[in-house]
């Protein structure tokens, strides 16, 4: 059986474990992992984040390119950036882990 490494721009827990895992089985592959851009660092259905609890759920690694911390830190940097960083540290505030 084929293994197959998927990829996004972020992680989307609930259609994410479900539908992904549909159409890769549907094509005869079983999933080996999973690549985002950006891990939002955001909290999942419990008190874990939704990278561990899709790793948990269906057992596959989840890498990112980046992480939303990496994003602010970039923001902080960037004067030209800088009037986003109340709202991106208010989503942290408010979804993060």
């Amino acid at each position: 059986m084929a293994k197959a490494v998927l990829s996004s721009v972020t992680l989307w827990k609930g259609v994410f474990s479900s539908l992904m895992m549909y159409i890769i089985r549907e094509q005869n592959a079983e999933p080996a992992g999973v690549v985002i851009a950006l891990d939002r660092q955001e909290r999942g259905q419990g008190e874990t984040s939704a990278v561990q609890e899709v790793e948990s759920d269906i057992g596959i690694p989840v890498s990112a390119i980046a992480h939303l911390e990496d994003l602010i830190t970039f923001v902080e940097e960037m004067p030209e950036y800088n009037k986003w960083l109340k709202p991106i540290l208010a989503y942290s505030e408010e979804y993060g882990v």
